[in-house]
């Protein structure tokens, strides 16, 4: 999946359409499940277990210094991250020392870092100049999320102030 435009149709802080993707859950049924994207100059990497209960981890690289942890974010392993895609039929994925190696190597810039993990992972690539299945929200479906997101915001704010 990826985002057809770089803003979505929902109001602030969910107008921001591949962070929105990035941080979307996966269902259960394409678990165990890895996401690659360069968000902001940096990459990152999504994986999500198997199981009902499996709470998604993250790999944050950023240039100049490797990988950073990013507040509110488990951090996931070079081991999870080989775990998973193994899980997912990557038999030949490289040892979890061959990716924390490229992990912790601060140089380089994120797309360099997303395309060598997907080689050490044995993953495939997108192929260049696919055409994927366009699926636009209706506008109504967009103002039913606005309107939903408003009013989780409001409570929040409700139950902070008690």
């Amino acid at each position: 999946m990826v985002p057809a435009e770089g803003r979505s149709r929902a109001r602030a802080p969910y107008d921001d359409a591949l962070t929105v993707l990035a941080s979307r859950s996966v269902p259960v049924r394409l678990r165990p499940a890895l996401g690659f994207f360069e968000i902001d100059g940096r990459a990152v990497v999504t994986v999500t277990g198997r199981g009902w209960r499996a709470q998604p981890r993250w790999v944050v690289w950023q240039p100049g210094m490797g990988v950073v942890r990013a507040s509110g974010l488990q951090q996931a392993g070079p081991d999870v991250l080989v775990s998973a895609a193994r899980a997912g039929g990557a038999e030949r994925a490289s040892s979890p020392a061959e990716v924390a190696g490229l992990l912790t190597d601060p140089r380089g810039d994120a797309s360099g870092v997303v395309t060598e993990l997907l080689r050490l992972l044995a993953l495939p690539r997108w192929p260049e100049g696919h055409d994927g299945r366009l699926v636009e929200p209706r506008a109504q479906a967009v103002e039913r999320f606005d309107a939903r997101a408003a009013e989780e915001a409001r409570h929040r704010r409700e139950m902070e102030g008690l």
